[in-house]
């Protein structure tokens, strides 16, 4: 954001996050934008993979996964196998169904290109939010500079767009899908003195924010699932009531019995996936705290001294004074990987956010975050966690009911290395 605007949107920043709050946490609007998510997945994940040659390559994840065949067509025509890149593949899925659902249908069709340079800003977010300048001589910067000016057009492009639909008709163009989280932002951002240009950086933080980080999350969840197969096991059991699916030439699932379905269909349940799945949330948790790099920002606002943790048995920690007006980072990930907190904390284990609350009716076992802060934390927390845990869950859920992965050439998949990234790491490799 431009520093001319940054002072003014600080004063705003209260009514900013209650536009959030209002349009991505609190009901109806959850429920509608997380159903819209949902729908669209339905609609993606059977299509996810081609199942025919030649492959069309029609949808945008299949080029950037790389898709091809390299297994035999089986005898009714269904492919075998294909490879595939999983981390685009998964990135690139999820966007083309939260997006439209966000931002409405029509927003990838007008600009097709967005996605890829909302990624292509994100691998250096990190710098340029530090500050960086942008004369800085270094490649990957100035082609994220690029890319991060181009989103910014083309959201002001469609902002402009989208006011002018709320006095009529805009030709060819439909907005009555946008979300009510958008819908707030923008009536927020009228309230304001920060003009047309500004207020493309504003929408910037929002639709960055909404695709940078539970694309990740999810590619994490199905690698590690996936590359352990007693896990695998247990969550296709426990995801089974809510996540139902129809094959092809059977009864469809809205349709009268004499009907058929041409392709798989598929219905998920948030609510029970969200209520009901302990062991697959157990495993977003344990896949945020060790694949997630929050950091949090603050100002201190008077001198204090920060005491270790006498509580802590063994505890090393010593205390530091905290001066007014200084600024305290806050890299919420190191408490993640701290054996304090989290025992063996390099070992992958979803179990360790699983409590058993046995009653005398109805024994459960539940799901407890702790410490954990894969969203910051105070007033500045992730406004869209709801969303996005419901979100990657279905997706995750859809992914595993249709489809079954394993290393090329019947190699054992393994889990790739981090690569530190805005908030979610990246992979090493795709």
């Amino acid at each position: 954001m431009h520093p001319k605007w940054r002072q003014e949107f600080g004063r705003h920043l209260p009514q900013f996050q209650k536009s959030i709050i209002t349009g991505l946490m609190q009901e109806p609007a959850l429920r509608n934008v997380v159903q819209s998510v949902v729908q669209n997945m339905t609609a993606t994940l059977p299509h996810l993979i081609p199942t025919s040659a030649p492959i069309p390559q029609s949808e945008p994840w299949e080029k950037s996964s790389n898709t091809h065949i390299f297994a035999t067509l089986q005898d009714h025509g269904v492919v075998s196998a294909a490879e595939v890149d999983l981390f685009p593949l998964v990135r690139d899925a999820m966007g083309y169904c939260a997006i439209p659902a966000i931002m409405g249908k029509g927003f990838l069709e007008d600009f097709p290109m967005v996605m890829n340079d909302l990624f292509e800003f994100d691998q250096a977010f990190l710098p340029l939010v530090s500050g960086v300048p942008s004369w800085t001589p270094i490649p990957s910067i100035r082609r994220a500079i690029r890319a991060r000016d181009r989103v910014i057009r083309d959201l002001l492009t469609w902002t402009s767009d989208f006011k002018q639909s709320l006095g009529g008709p805009v030709t060819g163009k439909d907005f009555s899908d946008v979300s009510e989280v958008m819908r707030q932002v923008i009536t927020m951002l009228d309230g304001t003195s920060i003009d047309h240009e500004g207020g493309g950086s504003v929408i910037l933080i929002v639709f960055w924010a909404l695709n940078a980080n539970a694309n990740n999350v999810a590619f994490w969840l199905i690698i590690r699932i996936a590359t352990d197969a007693d896990l695998l096991s247990r969550i296709r059991s426990e995801i089974e009531p809510y996540v139902r699916v129809l094959e092809p030439g059977t009864t469809t699932l809205d349709s009268e019995p004499s009907s058929a379905a041409t392709t798989a269909q598929l219905r998920i349940s948030v609510e029970g996936l969200m209520g009901s799945c302990p062991l697959l949330k157990a495993t977003y948790f344990e896949c945020n705290r060790l694949h997630s790099r929050p950091i949090s920002f603050r100002t201190i606002a008077n001198n204090f001294v920060l005491r270790g943790d006498g509580d802590i048995q063994n505890s090393s920690r010593t205390s530091h004074f905290l001066q007014k007006n200084s600024y305290l980072y806050i890299p919420h990930f190191l408490h993640h990987i701290s054996p304090d907190y989290f025992p063996d904390p390099d070992v992958f284990k979803p179990e360790r956010f699983l409590v058993n609350n046995p009653t005398d009716k109805d024994p459960k076992v539940t799901v407890d975050a702790k410490t954990l802060r894969p969203y910051g934390g105070g007033v500045s927390m992730c406004k869209g966690r709801l969303f996005a845990e419901r979100e990657v869950m279905a997706f995750v859920a859809g992914f595993f009911a249709l489809w079954d992965i394993e290393g090329i050439g019947g190699a054992k998949l393994q889990v790739p290395g981090n690569v530190k990234a805005s908030a979610t790491a990246r992979p090493n490799n795709n």
